[in-house]
């Protein structure tokens, strides 16, 4: 139930250890923004780069509520949390997972070229 975005209705937790947590979070998202960043600059330095529009991400942690808006402030770039099944089609019998982004290495390892 925690977000980086706005009050975490139903949390358990003091609004001390919210705090932690939410500090921690970012203090994360801040590692991952500066290794981007310098990839970013490293692709951005070579010639015949293209301008970046947008950073698609995925993963269980930028599922969290906010965090994608945290990167994308830090980077300066907008940010998408990919659904490696939004050009999938499941089958009826297929329960989508509450976690999509799981599933991305799968998915793009299924892909026929």
């Amino acid at each position: 139930t925690l977000t980086l975005a706005g009050d975490a209705p139903g949390c358990a937790l003091a609004s001390a250890q919210i705090e932690a947590a939410r500090t921690a979070v970012r203090g994360e998202l801040q590692v991952l923004a500066r290794e981007l960043i310098a990839s970013l600059q490293y692709y951005q330095s070579r010639s015949g780069s293209l301008d970046i529009a947008e950073l698609i991400v995925t993963g269980g942690g930028l599922q969290l509520a906010g965090a994608s808006e945290e990167l994308a402030q830090m980077i300066g770039v907008p940010v998408r949390v990919a659904d490696p099944l939004g050009r999938v089609a499941v089958g009826a019998k297929v329960t989508r997972p509450a976690d999509p982004g799981a599933l991305a290495i799968a998915v793009g390892l299924g892909i026929d070229r």
